[in-house]
C-alpha cells in the first residue's frame, strides 16, 4: 500500500482502506501501521477483519499499511480470550479506583482501573474490553470472543474499544505538537473548509448533513474534532475520526436522509460487508464515519486550507438561517468556547499521552493560539451559514 497525498477531493479516499487496496486474500495479515501527523501506531489482532474495520473507520486522515512489524511509536494488540478476560473480571470486582483513560468532548472519561501484577489494566465497560499495558508502549485490548467465530453473526465491540486508545495517543500527540483542537465538524471543496463548531447539541450534525446533502460537491473532513495547525500565513484544518450520533429528530429537516441512514447503519462494529441492519440504540443511531459518508452519498476529505468558521445558534424565534457576521473579540470568545473538551484546561489522559512528541501547551499558549486564530480569520467567521458554497468560494 503505497501513501499518497493526504488531501482528496469527492470520491475515492486518498488512502482507501485495506478492503480496497490489491487482492484481499493477500491481505489476511494481523498486523497494520496507521500514521497520523507523524505519530506510528503499530496495530495487531488475531482477526484480519478488526485491522480492515480500524483502518476503514480512520481513513482517510491515518495512512494504513501493510508489512512486517517496524519500529512504531506505540503498539496495540487485540486478543481474543474467554480464560484472561475472566481472570481479569474476578480481577476487575475488587477494584474501587478510576482514572481518566479518555479524552472526549464532555471532559475526560473515567474507568476502573487495577492491577495485574505490576500491569496496569483499565476496565473499557461500554466496550467489554479490558486494556492491559504490557509495556511502557504497548497495550493489549483482551475480550472473550473466539477468535473463530464469524464476526457477521458476533460483533466485536472490543474494535471500538481499540479505536478509541489509537485515537487518544493521535489527540495527544496532535497537541503537543502545536495542534489546536477544535470541537467541530467540517466540509470542504476545492476553496477550503467550512467548519461548524459547537458544543454538543449545538445543531453541528444537521447543519453539516443540510449542507452535503444539498450543495453537490463537498466532502466531509469530520462530524466533530478538527485539528487547526498553521499560523497568520494560514491554517490548515484535519479531520478527527469520531462515532457518528444520529438523532431521529434530525429527520424531520433532513427527511431524504432517512433511508441513506437506515440503509448503511449495519452495526457499529461489524464488518464493513457484512451483519444484520441496527436497531436504534438509546434512541440514536450510531455509525462510523465511512456509514455517515455513504449515507450522504459524499467522499471524504483528509486536509483543507481553512475558509471559515461558523457558531450555529438554534433559535425557535428565527425562520431559515440568519448569518451574522462576528468581530475579533467576540471571535475569540467563541473560539475558546468551543476549544475540543475544555482544552484551555488541560484537560488529559495520564495513560495515553505521547510525552516524546514535545512539550504539552500552556493554558496561556492555548489561548495565545485561540487569538492568533481569531485574528487570522476573523472577517471569515461566522455565528451560522445561510451557504456554505457562497462562504467557502470567499
Amino acid at each position: 500500500i503505497q501513501k499518497t497525498p493526504l488531501r482528496t477531493m469527492h470520491g475515492a479516499s486518498a488512502n482507501p482502506p485495506l478492503s480496497q487496496c490489491g487482492d484481499r486474500a493477500n491481505l489476511k495479515k494481523t498486523f497494520m501501521l496507521l500514521e497520523f501527523a507523524g505519530l506510528t501506531v503499530a496495530v495487531e489482532s488475531d482477526d484480519s477483519e478488526d485491522l480492515l474495520w480500524l483502518a476503514d473507520f480512520f481513513g482517510p486522515g491515518f495512512a494504513p499499511s501493510a508489512g512486517p512489524p517496524v519500529p512504531a511509536s506505540r503498539h496495540a494488540r487485540l486478543v481474543g480470550s474467554a480464560e484472561r478476560y475472566q481472570s481479569l473480571r474476578l480481577l476487575a470486582q475488587n477494584s474501587v479506583d478510576c482514572i481518566a483513560a479518555f479524552v472526549l468532548d464532555g471532559g475526560a472519561l473515567e474507568l476502573p482501573v487495577f492491577h495485574d501484577g505490576d500491569a496496569m489494566v483499565i476496565h473499557d465497560t461500554q466496550f467489554s474490553a479490558f486494556l492491559r499495558q504490557s509495556a511502557a508502549d504497548s497495550w493489549e485490548v483482551i475480550d472473550e470472543r473466539d477468535p473463530s467465530e464469524t464476526p457477521a453473526r458476533t460483533p466485536r465491540r472490543a474494535r471500538a474499544a481499540l479505536m478509541r486508545m489509537v485515537r487518544e495517543w493521535a489527540m495527544h500527540h496532535a497537541r503537543r505538537q502545536a495542534f489546536l483542537p477544535l470541537h467541530a465538524a467540517g466540509i470542504a471543496r476545492d476553496g477550503g473548509a467550512l467548519l461548524f463548531a459547537g458544543a454538543k447539541g449545538a445543531g453541528k450534525t444537521t447543519l453539516t448533513a443540510a449542507c452535503l446533502t444539498r450543495s453537490g460537491d463537498f466532502g466531509l473532513m469530520a462530524n466533530d474534532r478538527i485539528l487547526l495547525s498553521g499560523g497568520a500565513a494560514g491554517w490548515r484544518c484535519r479531520g478527527m475520526a469520531t462515532i457518528v450520533s444520529f438523532r431521529p429528530g434530525s429527520f424531520e429537516f433532513l427527511p431524504d436522509l432517512r433511508e441513506g441512514i437506515e440503509r448503511v447503519a449495519t452495526g457499529l462494529v461489524n464488518r464493513l460487508d457484512a451483519g444484520p441492519p441496527a436497531a436504534l440504540v438509546e434512541g440514536r443511531y450510531s455509525l462510523s464515519p465511512s456509514q455517515y459518508r455513504r449515507a450522504l452519498g459524499v467522499g471524504p476529505i483528509a486536509e483543507a486550507p481553512l475558509a471559515a468558521i461558523g457558531f450555529p445558534v438554534i433559535g425557535a424565534d428565527v425562520p431559515g438561517i440568519r448569518p451574522t457576521r462576528l468581530d475579533r473579540d467576540e471571535a475569540e470568545r467563541r473560539l475558546g468556547d468551543t476549544l475540543f473538551a475544555q482544552t484551555a484546561a488541560d484537560c488529559r489522559s495520564p495513560v495515553f499521552d505521547v510525552p516524546e512528541a514535545g512539550a504539552w501547551p500552556s493554558p496561556v499558549e492555548v489561548k495565545s493560539r485561540t487569538a492568533e486564530l481569531a485574528a487570522s480569520v476573523g472577517h471569515r467567521v461566522r455565528p451560522d451559514c445561510r451557504s456554505a458554497d457562497r462562504t467557502c468560494g470567499r
